[in-house]
């Protein structure tokens, strides 16, 4: 699949506010990466960020609720907006780049779970 706009090339206007005061926080310019990468600082899971960054990208447009404040981010060339599956491919992208999967032996197993069938009684 050929590729498409990397994340360091996807320019955000970020804005920062507190809680109860929307006018207080400067706008900022950053790149896609590194607030991503900020992101996976603060310990967000790869779920989490997705559930963020494909809407982002589709919609031009997101805003993350956070403790005592909250962040508005825009992609600053809403030209730039992908289809569901670009969007997905651009993060993939990214993740592969930056945050390979890891090793095998490193990765958690997968523990089946078996319920005994209990009869029901009827009335």
């Amino acid at each position: 699949m050929a590729s498409l706009i990397q994340a360091d090339q996807i320019k955000l206007r970020l804005k920062k506010s507190l809680s109860g005061d929307p006018n207080a926080g400067a706008e900022t310019i950053i790149v896609l990466s590194a607030k991503l990468e900020e992101l996976f600082a603060s310990g967000y899971e790869r779920d989490d960020i997705y559930g963020l960054v494909i809407p982002l990208l589709m919609q031009g447009k997101v805003r993350l609720d956070l403790d005592n404040r909250f962040e508005r981010l825009e992609m600053e060339d809403q030209s730039q907006r992908f289809q569901r599956s670009n969007a997905i491919q651009v993060f993939e992208e990214y993740l592969q780049a930056y945050h390979p999967a890891q090793p095998v032996a490193a990765q958690p197993t997968a523990v089946r779970v078996a319920m005994p069938k209990v009869p029901v009684a009827r009335a």
